[in-house]
């Protein structure tokens, strides 16, 4: 069977291919009458426009970049490309995603995107940028969509978890179960990461207003072989034994809970431990944890970019969504006792 060509369409409606062309992708100086005649002639010759021309012809290339400062495989990127998929697959559009890890990472991603000029928007996530990268990212010229980052100048919208306010919310329910010594478990990085500076200072603010005793800030990273065991052990050493842990995500939370584990602690009778994050892996495990809807984020993210790229501006430039607290396991009444008592 032969393929049906602009050509035939053009032919069997009477008009030019150029007409045609512009007819199917919607674009103007086409009339309405004349539009529907050649969207129905295409229909009845079985006729597609090709995706690779119309993009040649309009400039578009139907892509979407991504720019990840967190590991692919981690929940949140996971759940926030998920998020992005649901809504740009339906409209066309495919996903392009670089990852800037670590300075080397970075330094390449950040030299190499002014010039690559294929994708019509940019989505980044989980960045603090430098002066210097915010500059660079101002001259790709495509609408940028900022997600868990910080301000970013070049950005034409932003949407962010309330850090500050979800710290603040976990730390007043253990306060509310009678805890009065805590510790904070937060992530070790030599990056600026997005949400580690605001939750610590958030932690800090509520020790004080709420007249709580801080028992020490520990970092760790739970992909560095003995970090969280050498945090959780130094934290069970001090001379104030903490009864709850705040920790800076799940990943976190849950390295710290099998580190509790091992040394003997029962939880929630002995110590009390609450995460940040809401991923799957908490929920099933009964983690206490503060939830971010990071798919639905990613859903909002995608429809900004479109609404950009149609020239439409932004319902909300700057949305802030407050993060919720999901009751575990890992949370109860504070030891009655001066210190922790350990399992026999």
């Amino acid at each position: 069977m032969t393929k049906v060509t602009i050509k035939d369409v053009a032919r069997e409606s009477g008009v030019s291919t150029y007409t045609v062309s512009r007819a199917l992708r919607g674009l103007d100086h086409v009339s309405e009458a004349t539009r529907a005649h050649v969207i129905a002639t295409a229909h009845k010759l079985n006729y597609t426009i090709s995706r690779s021309a119309s993009d040649l012809a309009t400039g578009s290339t139907h892509r979407i970049a991504v720019l990840m400062r967190e590991k692919i495989s981690g929940w949140f990127a996971g759940e926030l490309l998920d998020g992005l998929y649901d809504v740009l697959e339906a409209e066309g559009y495919n996903l392009l995603i670089y990852r800037a890890g670590d300075l080397q990472e970075r330094s390449s991603v950040f030299s190499t995107l002014p010039s690559d000029h294929n994708a019509d928007a940019l989505i980044v996530t989980g960045f603090s940028p430098s002066q210097h990268e915010q500059e660079m990212l101002k001259r790709l010229g495509i609408p940028i969509v900022a997600v868990n980052s910080s301000d970013i100048d070049s950005a034409d919208c932003s949407l962010a978890i309330d850090d500050i306010q979800g710290e603040t919310m976990a730390i007043r329910y253990l306060a509310s179960l009678g805890h009065r010594r805590f510790c904070y478990l937060g992530r070790l990085d030599p990056l600026p990461t997005w949400g580690r500076e605001l939750r610590l200072e958030a932690y800090q603010q509520a020790m004080k207003e709420l007249n709580l005793h801080d028992c020490g800030i520990f970092q760790a990273d739970p992909n560095l072989q003995g970090s969280v065991a050498t945090a959780i052990a130094s934290m069970l050493a001090s001379p104030v034994v903490p009864t709850a842990i705040c920790a800076w995500a799940d990943s976190h939370a849950l390295a710290a809970l099998s580190e509790l584990r091992r040394n003997g602690l029962r939880l929630p009778d002995n110590i009390s431990l609450i995460g940040f994050d809401g991923s799957t892996v908490a929920r099933n495990l009964g983690l206490t944890t503060m939830s971010q809807p990071a798919r639905d984020m990613g859903r909002k993210a995608a429809r900004a970019a479109l609404d950009l790229l149609n020239g439409e501006p932004p319902t909300e430039r700057k949305l802030v969504i407050p993060a919720q607290l999901t009751p575990g396991t890992t949370t109860g009444p504070a030891p009655t006792s001066k210190s922790i008592s350990y399992a026999n």
